[in-house]
């Protein structure tokens, strides 16, 4: 699993709880920025819209979702899809 500490609030506190709930899961957790995360890309052809937040990675338009839509602090990772050229 990897995480961006810039989309979570600057808190070392809350950045370790995340980690101890992904760790206790059994999910190893990294923290990575998106720069850093597009380099598992490299060579394959990205899927629109690219690498995005976790919850805006191809919403379902006809989704009827809680109106407490997740924030990109809560969701807080990274998602892309690539496929072999």
């Amino acid at each position: 699993m990897h995480l961006d500490r810039q989309l979570l609030p600057h808190d070392p506190a809350t950045w370790e709880k995340v980690t101890q709930i992904y760790t206790d899961g059994g999910t190893p957790v990294q923290f990575r920025a998106k720069k850093d995360v597009a380099r598992f890309f490299d060579g394959f052809d990205l899927l629109d819209p690219g690498i995005s937040v976790g919850h805006r990675w191809r919403p379902d338009p006809d989704d009827s979702r809680d109106p407490e839509e997740p924030t990109d602090a809560t969701v807080s990772l990274w998602a892309g899809v690539g496929i072999k050229p």
